[in-house]
């Protein structure tokens, strides 16, 4: 919408992980080369943590492009998906590889991974695994991908891995049911979140992809310095500040973003709540949202943020993209939504009361029953009676005729004697 009024060929701040936007930090570069290194030395397992948002998928993005660009003798197969059974994530990786399966067991396709990946670093192919969100997996998914670490020859391994997730991946690792695959992993990275400086470089970086003049200004310092504050230097909530807005900038045809435009985007993110409540189309009390949680959520919280503080920056701008979106759709709108009417289904009317019967009443119920059942039974026997008188003519003509043919032939065997 705003692309062609500050002359913008691409979206410069898109949510999703393009490689081509991807700022080299001095966290990301780190990142970046701890990959490609890995990659090249073949050192079995590598573990890259961050917050969310900070930039894991697309470093990762931007590798696998490296790759598939320089080096030919790389496969390499991804896997998103992490809420999985074991048979699950083998059959995943079977698929990302290309090996075909129909209904093997996990004994079968374990085996048929193995073949492959042996077959493959016998022609000169290197496999690479990569896991992302894999703060999902389960400790069983996990000791799994540990034992595929087996597949290896006397000099490498048939199979590199990569994990990629939350901090929390980390922590899950360290526990005693998974120190050896913890002990197992050469090199670990965690990006960490933008300086205030970096964040300053990192969206004129994107505006500059975008096709904007490098020596044109569109965001003012004091903006830059109210995004960073609210971000806190993580990328993806940079990304929805700006992009935000780019687009309230366009609104009020505005050729530079100050200040004053990022506090009002701060506060439409505060107030989302309390206008969603004001646009619910329900007045019964039972059909909104719990406002309170027993205090159970809140002791969940306090017990994550003794372990990991950064669990409460977290709770405070968690899902700013949703926050993004309720605005864009509510932002138009001036007055609440009005209450949609509950109907009302009309009560059936109660029935009459009324008394027992009485035994006149009861008798000449019977009697008409009686009555009605000798009828029925005298029709019936007359029909009968009916039935049998034809039945009796039929069978007098049926003898009679049989007579006639006897007699007609006793006067022909007469004749024929005389």
């Amino acid at each position: 919408m705003y692309l062609n009024y500050y002359a913008l060929h691409d979206n410069p701040f898109t949510l999703s992980p393009n490689p081509k936007f991807l700022y080299y930090s001095k966290t990301h570069q780190e990142a970046y080369s701890q990959f490609l290194y890995a990659i090249t030395e073949r050192t079995g397992y590598m573990l890259l943590t961050g917050e969310v948002g900070t930039g894991k998928t697309t470093i990762i993005n931007a590798v696998v492009d490296t790759i598939n660009k320089n080096y030919s003798e790389y496969l390499i197969a991804r896997i998103f998906h992490t809420v999985l059974s074991p048979k699950g994530l083998i059959q995943n990786i079977c698929s990302e590889f290309g090996i075909p399966y129909r209904k093997e067991t996990m004994s079968e396709l374990v085996f048929k991974l193995h073949e492959y990946l042996t077959y493959s670093s016998k022609s000169g192919k290197k496999a690479i695994l990569v896991i992302d969100e894999a703060q999902n997996l389960r400790k069983e998914i996990l000791e799994e991908i540990r034992l595929l670490s087996n597949f290896e020859a006397v000099d490498e391994k048939f199979l590199q891995i990569f994990l990629i997730g939350h901090p929390e991946l980390d922590d899950m690792l360290r526990s005693p049911q998974l120190r050896q695959l913890h002990e197992r992993i050469g090199l670990r990275y965690q990006l960490q979140r933008l300086s205030f400086w970096e964040t300053n470089e990192y969206i004129r970086h994107r505006l500059a992809i975008a096709g904007m003049d490098n020596g044109k200004i569109l965001f003012s310092e004091e903006a830059i310095q109210e995004i960073y504050t609210l971000s806190k230097g993580i990328p993806r909530r940079i990304n929805l500040l700006c992009d935000h807005a780019l687009l309230m900038g366009y609104a009020r045809e505005l050729n530079e973003i100050d200040k004053n435009v990022i506090q009002d985007i701060e506060l439409s993110f505060d107030d989302v709540s309390k206008k969603l409540e004001s646009y619910l189309p329900f007045s019964d009390a039972s059909t909104r949202l719990p406002e309170k949680d027993n205090g159970k959520i809140s002791r969940r919280k306090s017990k994550r943020a003794e372990k990991n503080p950064k669990v409460v920056d977290e709770a405070v701008l968690e899902d700013i993209s949703f926050s993004n979106e309720l605005n864009d759709l509510i932002k138009d709108l001036d007055q609440p939504v009005p209450t949609i009417p509950r109907f009302d289904w009309p009560k059936p009317e109660p029935l009459a009361k009324r008394d027992s019967p009485t035994k006149e009443e009861i008798a000449e119920i019977v009697k008409l029953a009686i009555r009605d059942h000798s009828a029925s039974a005298k029709n019936e026997r007359s029909t009968g009676k009916t039935l049998g008188f034809i039945f009796l003519a039929i069978a007098v003509q049926i003898i009679v005729l049989l007579a006639a043919l006897f007699i007609a032939n006793s006067l022909g065997i007469l004749n024929s004697v005389n």
